[in-house]
């Protein structure tokens, strides 16, 4: 996650989605941003229009007391994740783990270097896990999604992947999960397949729903539920999917 993508209309789904969950089960939610903070593009998060008077037709009756605090943190220009919080987005008694994470400013290129960057990550890791412990249902936001073959833990870019190492020690206290993944190159449908079955594979469980946003570069959400509130979350999405017709469930 990124502060400049706060309000645009995958951060209005996002958000639509963790509000329905959250609010028909019943299940606390916590969020790790995975918030970093590196420099990126100018034309990241530039997708507003859905706010526009000419398409507010089309998603404000989605959420309209979402798409109305949007509209108000836009015109107000506090685009950060802190936002979040301050502006109740999200369910009261959601908990959330802000603190940036970024290994670029650090030593690199040697074998202590890399034990250097693996301890501040899994420093960073251990807080997050601390501050949502109490929390049901998980969210996890990082910059471009799960873990891939051409990035390292301990890399630059490694903050903009949330590892299967660290997805397990969730799943493993009993939390479920719900995971972002921006859409790449090789086809959204490949892609959900491709990332369902490596779930499957690291979680040891069969029951995992998609839902995807196909416009606006693909956004991608992994739903995971314990089997102790499968159908309670399973019931959540289908009634997500009723009052969002811009989202297709895979």
């Amino acid at each position: 996650m990124r502060d400049n993508y706060v309000g645009d209309i995958g951060d209005y789904v996002k958000y639509g989605l963790l509000r329905s969950l959250s609010a028909n089960t019943g299940m606390r939610l916590g969020v790790v941003w995975y918030l970093y903070p590196d420099p990126c593009k100018e034309t990241d998060g530039r997708h507003l229009d859905y706010l526009n008077t000419t398409k507010e037709h089309l998603y404000r009756n989605c959420d309209s007391q979402l798409y109305d605090k949007l509209r108000t943190l836009i015109a107000d220009n506090d685009r950060n994740v802190t936002a979040v919080s301050r502006r109740k987005l999200l369910l009261e008694d959601t908990l959330f783990f802000d603190a940036p994470l970024s290994l670029s400013r650090l030593p690199k290129g040697t074998k202590q270097a890399i034990l250097l960057r693996e301890q501040e990550r899994q420093q960073w890791f251990a807080k997050a896990l601390a501050v949502t412990e109490a929390a049901d249902l998980i969210f996890l936001d990082p910059d471009n999604g799960l873990e891939v073959r051409s990035t390292a833990y301990h890399q630059d870019k490694g903050p903009k992947f949330a590892f299967y190492s660290e997805v397990k020690k969730f799943w493993n206290r009993g939390q479920s999960l719900v995971i972002y993944q921006h859409a790449t190159r090789e086809g959204i449908q490949q892609q959900i397949q491709n990332r369902s079955a490596e779930l499957r594979k690291h979680l040891k469980t069969e029951a995992i729903y998609a839902i995807y946003l196909p416009s606006y570069s693909g956004r991608i959400f992994f739903i995971v539920p314990q089997s102790k509130s499968a159908t309670q979350i399973q019931q959540a999405t289908y009634e997500f999917i009723k009052h969002w017709k811009q989202v297709r469930l895979a």
